[in-house]
């Protein structure tokens, strides 16, 4: 019976070429659509996943509430870990992770920098699961000036990873750290960024700040809960001790989280502090984008299959008065659904491999299909069953469902509810093509606002220059060095750079005589007299930084506009403020307009700027506006003069800043790539549906024409029906589109306004699009001579 079913729907797919390959074409783009999707999906939601001890695993996270300035942050005190592991029994082992900057390294007198290097407690690998090519999990890191390096590190430093636990070299001109242990490179799925794990009591105390409460630096808690704990308890208990241990100012607000392990990477958008983050809503997106896809391609196959079924009819009706049973049928017909699915299926496949290298340059990943992997499989056989089963059941129920008398007698001509169904999904494919194509123009609106907003600088022209630490005395004189070019504007120096995510932050206490004291959480960015004048910010209120104003930096402050209003003094001049855990009293000597620390993401935070020359850490170099890359040589120059040691880490501030809207960009490229082709595939099968109803209606025309009708008249008969249900699609996906991009908007701070017009261009662009589909079979069906139709009548 199967054998026979295979035959039958063979003979039936070679016999009608056009509807096959419309079909298998339509299929096989959404499943490799799918495919691609599903690849990068399940990378997202794979990341930590690979620890042995992943399910109990915690990040101990704390909500700080400053009068109604709420931040989430991933930090916490050195102190935190160990007192949780002694006043909590629930907690099994705790680790602590002190991420630290570029890692200068000497070996045989080659000078290395690296960066992701992480100082953790020895407990570390009871955590994380790495496999150590060489040296012992259990005691490679509990002496102070012990190292672990990735083979990939190790390769760099020794020009070789295997024999080298033992060796030695000297880190940042302070420590000589002993190999004791080498991993292999780590898997990229992680939210920690790992190149070497070095012992924290590597660290001296005062840079570390390991026995201070009120000391955070880049410091990460990780806690190994033990089996049954209740985490939700736990966290409660926890924010408590922690408020009566570590917060000094009772009206503050804490609470604690316990972040699962897990949760990090797509669960990290709100918190300070997180570089490689990824987003749940994309993900969801993601997620919705592959089953409408999906859905767009199983309603070609239905609406095809339910179009030709007067073509079948006879064949099912003698099928029917041979015996056939309706469940003989239904297997048959589904029978083809299934081998039409495989076949998608299979080039499918083949479509994706192809695709894959250019896709992972699109997103910056490195896929791979794993046909080793049963997951794949199952979710290939997944594809296959609800593909098979979506396109094949009701054309089956259809079909199976004909009277035979009815039908070899030509009494069966038409089909109301099978046309008003075809309708219904027409209008659904594109509904769902259009809420796409409002999304990816949204995108880029959304991109194209942020290029453009005013960000309260100016970023042309401008080099960020990175000092390390043995530059950062000689700051004073590369500055009047570069200032005696020609080709040099302005030079400032600053504690950080515009762009970064992870900006200093304290609490700060201000006082007035109308409110008396109130804390605000706030930015804190070291600048000198020259920082407005090579930014070009604007001042609303006061004056700037002055070099003939000695008390200017031990006296007074400025802060932002955001800052003011969260202060709200009637006459800012006679506010006083005091650093945490400070007793001086500073003045704010003015007030500037609100710049962008960071993206449009994020809103402009309190920020208070002051004047310290003491740590540079980079210098803002402004150009002229036909110097920039002779600049960026005598940048070059200089830092080979001055330093032997540290690699060069000079960047053009505006592409730095435009960085942070990469994955913005790569989003976008996703949504107009994935649009694109729901649109290719509806209109396939709006394509097939034209045809069929051309081939229905063939005499129909003939006679039209015999009576007077013009091409046109011809052309516009077979495209209104269609041009119709576009619209009725447009005033369902307007509304819905609206709604998921007003939701999708929620992710930035500053947010474009979705005007009217992008709704007119995409009501034209589809209606353009579906016409042109159309058209060429109406204009087939206009040209044919009406005799050759008529000739038998």
């Amino acid at each position: 019976m199967f054998k026979n079913y295979l035959k039958t729907a063979f003979r039936n797919l070679f016999r009608n070429k056009v509807y096959s390959l419309i079909n298998l074409l339509g299929l096989s783009v959404g499943i490799t659509c799918a495919l691609l999707l599903y690849l990068q999906v399940q990378d997202e939601m794979s990341y930590d996943q690979h620890h042995t001890q992943s399910d109990h695993i915690y990040r101990y996270t704390t909500r700080w509430n400053f009068g109604g300035q709420v931040e989430h942050a991933t930090n916490s005190p050195g102190k935190l870990a160990w007192a949780v592991k002694k006043n909590f029994p629930e907690v099994d082992q705790v680790l602590r992770v002190q991420s630290k900057g570029r890692q200068l390294i000497e070996y045989n007198k080659k000078f290395f920098n690296f960066y992701s290097f992480k100082y953790v407690d020895s407990t570390c690998f009871q955590f994380f699961d790495y496999e150590f090519r060489e040296g012992n999990a259990a005691s490679a890191l509990k002496n102070p000036d012990q190292i672990v390096l990735t083979e990939k590190i190790a390769q760099k430093i020794f020009g070789k990873s295997k024999g080298v636990v033992g060796k030695t070299f000297l880190l940042n001109d302070r420590h000589t750290v002993k190999v004791t242990g080498v991993i292999a490179n780590p898997t990229k799925n992680s939210h920690l960024r790992v190149n070497a794990f070095v012992s924290i009591a590597t660290l001296d105390k005062d840079e570390a700040t390991l026995d201070k409460w009120n000391s955070y630096g880049n410091c990460t808690t990780y806690l190994l809960l033990k089996k049954q704990t209740s985490v939700a308890q736990l966290a409660d208990k926890t924010a408590r001790w922690f408020h009566k241990v570590a917060v000094k100012d009772k009206k503050v607000k804490v609470q604690a989280y316990l972040q699962p392990l897990e949760e990090i990477h797509l669960h990290s958008r709100d918190m300070a502090g997180e570089q490689h983050r990824g987003n749940i809503k994309q993900v969801y997106a993601l997620i919705l984008i592959i089953i409408f896809v999906l859905l767009i391609a199983a309603i070609n196959y239905i609406n095809l299959a339910t179009s030709r079924s007067l073509h079948r009819a006879k064949e099912v009706g003698i099928r029917k008065v041979m015996g056939s049973y309706r469940s003989q049928l239904v297997g048959q017909f589904l029978a083809e659904s299934f081998l039409m699915v495989i076949a998608a299926l299979i080039l499918s496949l083949s479509l994706a491999e192809l695709l894959l290298p250019t896709f992972n340059g699109l997103i910056v990943k490195d896929l791979f299909i794993n046909y080793q992997s049963g997951q794949f499989w199952v979710i290939l056989l997944s594809f296959m069953l609800f593909m098979g089963l979506l396109s094949g059941f009701y054309p089956a129920f259809v079909l199976s469902s004909f009277r035979p008398v009815q039908v070899l007698k030509g009494k069966m001509l038409r089909q109301p509810g099978s046309a008003r169904l075809r309708k219904t999904l027409v209008v659904f494919q594109f509904s769902i093509s259009i809420v796409f194509i409002v999304g990816t123009l949204v995108v880029y609106q959304q991109l194209n606002f942020m290029r453009k907003q005013d960000l309260g600088f100016n970023k042309a022209q401008v080099i960020d220059f990175a000092l390390p630490s043995s530059l950062a005395k000689k700051a004073p004189e590369l500055k009047q060095t570069l200032l005696q070019n020609t080709d040099v504007l302005q030079v400032a120096v600053t504690s950080t750079s515009l762009g970064r995510q992870d900006v200093a932050s304290t609490s700060m206490s201000f006082f007035d005589d109308k409110q008396g004291k109130k804390d605000i959480q706030t930015q804190v960015i070291s600048v000198d007299e020259d920082y407005q004048k090579t930014l070009q910010l604007t001042l609303k209120e006061g004056r700037w930084f002055a070099k003939q104003y000695k008390s200017d930096a031990s006296r007074y402050i400025i802060i932002n506009e955001t800052m003011a209003k969260k202060i709200d003094a009637r006459d800012i001049t006679k506010v006083k403020m005091m650093w945490s855990g400070s007793d001086k009293p500073y003045k704010i000597l003015g007030v500037v307009k609100d710049f962008h620390q960071r993206s449009l993401h994020v809103a402009v935070n309190p920020m208070v700027l002051f004047l310290n020359n003491s740590t540079p850490q980079h210098l803002y170099i402004k150009a002229k506006g036909n110097a920039l890359k002779s600049t960026m040589a005598l940048v070059k120059k200089l830092h080979t003069r001055y330093e032997k040691k540290n690699a060069l880490r000079a960047q053009f501030l505006d592409q730095y800043f435009d960085r942070q809207y990469r994955k913005d960009e790569r989003q976008g490229k996703v949504f107009f790539i994935f649009s694109s082709m729901a649109i290719f595939i509806a209109c396939l099968g709006l394509l097939g549906l034209a045809a069929f109803m051309v081939q229905q209606r063939t005499k129909e025309m003939g006679i039209r024409k015999v009576l007077g009708a013009s091409a046109f008249n011809i052309i516009w008969l077979i495209t209104r029906s269609f041009v119709g249900l576009i619209g009725i699609a447009g005033v369902i996906a307007f509304p819905v589109g609206y709604y998921a991009m007003k939701q999708w908007l929620q992710g930035f701070a500053y947010q474009t306004t979705i005007h009217w017009s992008v709704f007119v261009l995409v009501a034209l662009g589809a209606l353009g699009i579906a016409v042109l589909t159309i058209s060429w079979q109406a204009l087939r069906a206009a040209s044919v001579n009406p005799v050759k139709v008529l000739k038998d009548e």
